[in-house]
């Protein structure tokens, strides 16, 4: 929930804007950064740069460190651990399992097929190079060349643990020209071929010398092989050149009639190619004599591949994938997408896995298999849909913006009106709680019905007559709690309302900001002075774990948007956008499994998150550009890691510098490790290759310290226990 709009509900809440449900997929496909996966759209939805197959088995890359896997030529495709946020524009096959992929200042390889990666060690860390890579190719199991932006060329010949430079691209800015390089294929340890603005380089003994091959004309940005001995390459003003001795001598072939920005082969003859806008795929079935256009999708294709002489794959812009089985010439879309303008997800609190939205247009999708599929259904009525609540996986109720109350019996597939009584156009939200008994909740009431919406009476209680501000209602336990500016319970939703105790900064009661409780009564509360607080009892006694939470550099409190009560250990805050770690990334979440003593850091995606929902089985996110994000695993993908602190003395009695030692285990050095202590704010500290890093401070009073550290979707990120210092006279 918006911590800046303070309602209580165990929900998630925005506009997700989406089109036409499509076939689900087999499985959702992860992050590639955390055990979440991508819900809808599915199998993601990041811009995707770059195709490769062998065979059945294929390879995308795209943004934010975007690499997938399919095993069935393209129809259903599952997330892998790139180990990196950059952008990656290319993945290349090297042999059986083992793949290239490059992007930004980022290179990664992989030897069983993508389950994990490892840095290949051109430059530092990943946002430190300058230029860029264009590609990374390798030629066997060791060898190897990279092609940076302005020319220069690496080689390896130890699998890409090290790298030699070599003669830079002739024409190239590192030559002393001014052209930029756009492309590299490898062939063999010794020969490869090299794009620099317009002309074509070779070499024949790994990059010592270059021969120029073809020059001249408008800029080229792709080459394949369409066989051992026919090649393409493809540019500017639908420029395509050719050569039919392995790339020894090039001619022009007839032009496109676009500005072309990558080609893909399946014999000599058949190639099909993307353009600059993405708006249509070039083909010729003559070898470059002619060539037809067609309109896969109506998002920007940017890349295209062939699994099989007939089977082709395209993708493109917000994670778009299409398929063909005519070689190009008819095209079907991969994944699905919750349909509609969808308002809220929500799930239901009981263990049930169900999760539901509604939306415009009397629109309302469920999912009972934990977000992987979603089913639509409509309700019969024009207006709006407001709210949904779903008692079981085949009992719901919907509220349109008219008042109209509706019910089905069979998950959407048919029904019926209800009357929920005289001014019900001012209700907001309708609560399924229990069998027969349905809540609906208007600015200032509550109206209750136990025969199942035969009639709806106005719960006058005293203390829910009086709340006011943006109160909202979930079941909990056999009843209600409604919250807003109080708390208050109803063991049975109807009668004997009482409040529950908020819990206490400086003697006062905190002002709710954003709360989620489980069916059992298990609650997270964060308040508008910035603190987090659990309870087990629905609020007998409550903790404040602020401390084991991570805080930014400028701000003495972490900034929460939501938070999500899964059972009596586990817990999520939500962050704001850029609320943890040096990169400004805005999908973070932070998951305690002890209660709050420690809180681990979960990437999620680039876009920031709005708010969260668990039914208890599989817990649900909802992004800012409309995605919805799952997972079954509490979130964790990788092995796990381990993050300590060690003060040098635990007490004091006067101002003394401390030595904060650190370490993370299974620690590859690089990692970086956010530091908080309380009164300094936050450091970022680099790890070493033994897994220590070391802070010191200078400590005047009784001071707290923990760190966390976001993992890399290989590895599990984690969070310290906190260590105190204790200032005594």
């Amino acid at each position: 929930m918006n911590a800046t709009r303070p309602v209580v509900r165990r929900s998630l809440l925005a506009l997700l804007a989406a089109g036409a449900i499509a076939a689900p997929p087999a499985l959702p496909s992860g992050t590639g950064h955390s055990g979440w996966s991508w819900s809808s759209p599915a199998p993601q939805g990041e811009n995707i740069s770059d195709l490769a197959f062998v065979g059945a088995t294929g390879y995308a890359v795209g943004d934010f460190g975007t690499l997938l896997r399919s095993d069935d030529g393209g129809v259903t495709w599952v997330g892998l651990p790139s180990g990196t946020t950059a952008n990656l524009t290319r993945v290349n096959t090297i042999a059986s399992g083992v793949i290239s992929v490059s992007g930004g200042c980022a290179v990664r390889r992989s030897d069983d097929s993508g389950a994990t990666t490892r840095r290949v060690a051109f430059a530092g860390l990943d946002g430190a190079c300058q230029p860029t890579v264009t590609d990374a190719q390798f030629s066997d199991a060791s060898n190897g060349l990279a092609l940076l932006s302005d020319g220069t060329m690496l080689s390896t010949a130890d699998g890409g643990t090290s790298f030699s430079r070599r003669i830079a691209v002739p024409g190239s800015v590192a030559a002393g020209g001014g052209a930029t390089a756009t492309d590299l294929l490898v062939r063999s340890p010794t020969s490869a071929l090299a794009v620099i603005g317009g002309s074509i380089y070779g070499t024949n003994d790994g990059a010592n010398s270059w021969t120029l091959l073809s020059g001249g004309g408008p800029a080229l940005y792709a080459l394949t092989p369409a066989s051992p001995t026919v090649f393409y390459a493809v540019g500017d003003s639908g420029r395509v050149v050719k050569s039919t001795d392995s790339g020894t001598t090039w001619a022009a072939a007839a032009g496109a009639g676009a500005n072309l920005r990558s080609i893909r082969c399946a014999s000599p003859e058949l190639c099909l190619m993307t353009t600059d806008t993405g708006a249509s795929i070039v083909k010729t079935v003559d070898g470059g004599v002619s060539y037809t256009q067609v309109t896969p999708a109506s998002t920007a294709i940017r890349t295209v591949a062939f699994a099989s002489a007939v089977r082709v794959v395209a993708a493109g812009t917000g994670g778009t994938i299409v398929v063909s089985d005519d070689a190009g010439g008819t095209w079907r879309p991969v994944g699905a997408r919750v349909g509609g303008a969808v308002r809220e997800v929500r799930a239901l609190a009981s263990g049930t896995p169900l999760a539901w939205g509604w939306g415009d247009s009397g629109l309302v999708v469920t999912s009972g298999d934990g977000g992987v599929s979603w089913e639509g259904g409509s309700v019969p009525t024009s207006a709006p849909i407001r709210s949904a609540g779903f008692l079981n996986p085949t009992t719901g109720y919907a509220l349109d913006l008219s008042g109209d109350l509706w019910k089905t019996a069979n998950r959407g597939a048919s029904w019926q009106v209800l009357d929920p009584g005289p001014d019900a156009g001012r209700l907001s939200s309708v609560v399924s709680f229990g069998k027969g008994r349905i809540a609906l909740l208007g600015p200032s009431e509550v109206r209750v019905s136990v025969d199942d919406g035969g009639s709806f009476e106005k719960i006058t209680d005293t203390l829910v007559r009086k709340a006011r501000r943006n109160v909202a209602l979930f079941p909990v336990r056999k009843g209600l709690l409604l919250g807003g500016d109080r708390l208050l319970f109803s063991e049975n939703g109807v009668s004997k309302w009482k409040a529950v105790v908020r819990p206490k900064l400086k003697g006062k009661q905190v002002t709710i900001a954003s709360i989620d409780c489980t069916a059992k009564g298990a609650c997270a509360l964060y308040s508008s002075a910035r603190h987090l607080y659990l309870t087990t009892n629905l609020g007998k006694t409550w903790a404040d774990v602020t401390l084991a939470l991570p805080r930014t550099a400028t701000i003495a409190a972490p900034l929460v948007k939501d938070v999500v009560a899964v059972n009596k250990k586990v817990s999520y805050a939500v962050l704001d956008a850029g609320g943890f770690g040096a990169e400004n990334f805005g999908g973070w979440v932070l998951r305690t499994g002890d209660g709050g003593k420690t809180f681990q850091p979960q990437l999620i995606g680039r876009q920031s998150l709005l708010a969260g929902a668990s039914d208890g089985t599989s817990d649900y996110l909802l992004g800012s550009e409309g995605a919805i994000f799952t997972t079954a695993t509490g979130g964790q993908a990788g092995t796990s890691t381990a993050l300590t602190l060690r003060p040098s003395v635990r007490a004091v009695t006067k101002p003394t510098t401390v030595t904060i030692r650190g370490r993370l285990t299974r620690a590859v050095g690089g990692e970086r490790v956010t530091v908080t202590a309380s009164g300094f704010g936050s450091q970022t500290k680099t790890v070493s290759t033994n897994g220590s890093f070391t802070l010191s401070y200078r400590v005047t009073r009784t001071t707290t310290f923990v760190a966390h550290w976001g993992g890399d979707g290989v590895r599990q990120g984690d969070g310290s226990p906190v260590v105190t210092v204790t200032r005594g006279r």
